[in-house]
């Protein structure tokens, strides 16, 4: 499914992106705003959240929030409770200065133009600062802090993946995590780290950034980038026929991508 919806996604990413621009404009002299979000949730995952304070949370969906305070506690008093169910408002503090995943300010083109809402790009990341109790409204207030992609992004990812993956990570795995999560730009970066430290590695560098320029879009950059990388694995991988195939159908998929002729480029 997310597959399915990968360009919509990317759409309203680029979009939010755009629209950011103009909130940050309103905001740059500011050191924070904050953004209000109500809703019910299960009692269980509320208890999880408290034992997760000093921790970072991901949203796995597109997040809307408002500005005004008022209209959150008017959503969380709407909420419909069950039994097993509690209500918590979420208060996310926002730093304009920090890079994030992209928010932006929606009001005049949403349909609901009363709401002053903010909405935050799906896969953003929120550090858990506190949770405090209402008793007498039974609600529980959620303070959060949206996470800067260099708060979390290569110590929480890596930690995760050797935990769930049960392997040892670096910055090489991490580089094509980033690029199936669709950060091309943080996987570039990240492959900057690893280029030079060995011939291998610099293969392996070449080999990222060749993937994420061309699903930026930059396939002629990175058609450049495959050639590096034959000419290094020519010198020290001669008898390894696996990892050059493995490249040649990477190259393939490029020239396929770039409507360029694969068997001129190997005549």
């Amino acid at each position: 499914m997310l597959f399915i919806l990968h360009f919509f996604i990317t759409d309203i990413s680029k979009q939010l992106e755009q629209l950011q621009k103009s909130i940050l404009r309103m905001t740059y002299k500011r050191d924070s705003f904050v953004v209000y979000h109500g809703q019910a949730m299960s009692r269980d995952e509320i208890e999880l959240m408290k034992e997760s304070v000093g921790k970072y949370i991901s949203m796995n969906s597109f997040f809307s929030t408002t500005q005004q305070f008022p209209i959150a506690t008017q959503f969380l008093l709407d909420a419909n409770i069950s039994q097993n169910m509690q209500r918590i408002l979420f208060e996310i503090n926002i730093n304009p200065r920090e890079k994030t995943k992209a928010y932006a300010d929606i009001n005049e083109i949403s349909y609901f133009k009363t709401e002053s809402e903010v909405l935050i790009m799906l896969g953003a990341l929120f550090h858990i600062d506190s949770i405090d109790e209402n008793p007498d409204d039974n609600i529980s207030i959620a303070h959060l802090t949206l996470a800067s992609d260099d708060d979390y992004q290569l110590k929480e990812t890596l930690v995760y993946m050797k935990e769930k993956i049960g392997q040892e990570t670096d910055l090489g795995t991490l580089a094509e995590i980033l690029i199936q999560m669709g950060e091309y730009d943080q996987a570039l970066k990240y492959s900057n780290r690893i280029m030079h430290e060995s011939q291998m590695n610099t293969a392996k560098a070449y080999e990222i950034e060749a993937k994420a320029l061309c699903l930026k879009g930059d396939c002629k950059t990175a058609l450049d980038r495959s050639s590096h990388i034959m000419i290094i694995y020519d010198k020290i991988l001669p008898l390894i026929c696996a990892e050059k195939g493995q490249l040649y159908c990477a190259i393939v998929a490029v020239y396929y991508q770039h409507g360029g002729e694969v068997s001129k480029r190997f005549e």
